[in-house]
């Protein structure tokens, strides 16, 4: 047998034979781990991606967000609780990335109780109250954060409880306050602040709700539906044990006289309220969620009733659950189609909020409140939608709470184009 020694080339081709055909296999493999390493980032793109934590100094219970009309973010956030410690808010001006450009501060003045909408000067209103303060106030916060007091408004009973509302009709602001022990009031203010009127809702008849039944109301929205007519959002309940929720809308004139009220009322379910607007058709379209299960969060169905001007109800749509788990909304917005989007979350363990796999939703209804679309969006730990807003470009932020370790809520910050998908900023 012929020995080759180790100059010989024979084994050294032969492996520079094969060796292409390595490189092509291993090349392959790269290309197939590549792919399925792409294909796992695309379905975290529709999840995690892009999802921004925003800091915050206490552990958020809620958040709320507005958008001014030059593109910048206005988000509030209350902290604490009722008992200890006291329900604070923290302010952020946010770009629509989700990136924090400044803390707002409007006052030494810890407030509870805080509401906002574009002001008519540029920027942000903001209304801001807490319990036992004597007045609400309005602040002017610019595109830079900066915030002005415009005025304190003082209130009847000196005490105020629950969220004011405000909003804007062509060059007006109107509030709507509770002053507690009195009744809730309307204020409307011109473009600068200067008051134009105060005045008090008239309380409802007594058999709105049922005979013999103890009943108490909140009143947490408003809308200017015409020049003559106010729309309110509010919801009524059972003044003892506070097991009974059902949404309900008065309207009242521009004088603040009663015109009409209209409510379904329904002991078998809670309601939640979650929007309130006049369409283009000039009817009133109130949002809301319902079950039969949680009065703090309505994991079940949402759905939308239609009124029109002279309070008949028109027509209660009920709309599909996402993933055929149950929903709830938390806040709806109205674009400029004459379309919503609607933002909340579902979940499958409604009871046991630590371990449920929230996810957050987020629908675009067309103006007829068909469902154009729907997004459901994963994220590392359970989490909810709060609220929605239009940026300048026609893109839409969401902003919610992630419960991180299934224990400690954080702000998140999504954005998304017209169409729903996010935007990897």
């Amino acid at each position: 047998m012929k020995v080759l020694s180790s100059k010989q080339t024979l084994p050294t081709k032969r492996v520079n034979m094969q060796w292409p055909i390595v490189k092509c296999f291993l090349s392959i493999l790269l290309l197939i781990a590549f792919v399925i390493s792409s294909c796992k980032k695309t379905v975290d793109s529709e999840s995690t991606a892009s999802v921004k934590i925003v800091p915050t100094v206490n552990e958020p219970k809620q958040v709320k967000m507005i958008s001014s009309a030059y593109g910048n973010l206005l988000a509030y956030v209350t902290s604490g609780t009722l008992v200890t410690p006291v329900i604070k808010q923290e302010l952020f001006l946010l770009n629509p990335s989700g990136a924090v450009m400044t803390n707002v501060h409007l006052s030494d003045t810890i407030y509870q109780y805080i509401s906002a909408t574009r002001s008519l000067n540029g920027g942000f209103m903001v209304c801001a109250t807490s319990d036992n303060y004597p007045y609400i106030s309005l602040f002017q916060v610019g595109d830079n954060g900066e915030a002005q007091l415009v005025k304190n408004i003082t209130t009847t009973s000196g005490t105020n409880r629950n969220e004011p509302d405000i909003r804007t009709y062509n060059n007006e602001y109107l509030l709507l306050y509770q002053s507690y022990g009195s009744g809730y009031y309307i204020w409307k203010g011109d473009a600068n602040g200067v008051e134009i009127l105060n005045k008090k809702i008239p309380p409802p008849a007594s058999n709105h709700y049922g005979t013999g039944l103890n009943y108490g109301e909140k009143m947490v929205r408003l809308v200017q539906a015409n020049d003559t007519m106010i729309a309110i959002q509010g919801i009524n309940y059972d003044q003892y044990n506070e097991v009974i929720e059902n949404c309900f809308v008065r309207a009242v004139s521009n004088t603040i006289a009663k015109k009409w009220y209209s409510t379904n009322y329904d002991s078998a379910h809670f309601e939640m309220s979650s929007g309130l607007f006049y369409s283009p058709t000039e009817q009133i379209v109130l949002f809301a969620s319902r079950s039969k299960q949680s009065i703090d969060e309505n994991y079940g169905d949402a759905f939308a009733r239609t009124y029109s001007l002279s309070g008949t109800l028109l027509r209660e749509v009920v709309f599909p659950r996402v993933g055929g788990t149950p929903n709830t909304i938390k806040n709806t917005i109205q674009s400029s189609d004459g379309g919503f989007i609607m933002v909340g979350s579902n979940n499958q363990l409604p009871a046991n909020d630590l371990v449920s796999p929230n996810k957050i939703i987020v629908s675009k209804l067309n103006a007829d409140l068909t469902v154009n679309w729907t997004k459901s969006f994963n994220t590392s730990f359970p989490s909810k939608g709060y609220d929605a807003a239009f940026l300048s470009d026609g893109s839409i932020a969401i902003i919610g709470l992630l419960k991180e370790n299934l224990s400690t809520n954080k702000v998140l910050y999504l954005h998304l184009d017209a169409n729903g998908n996010l935007i990897n900023n």
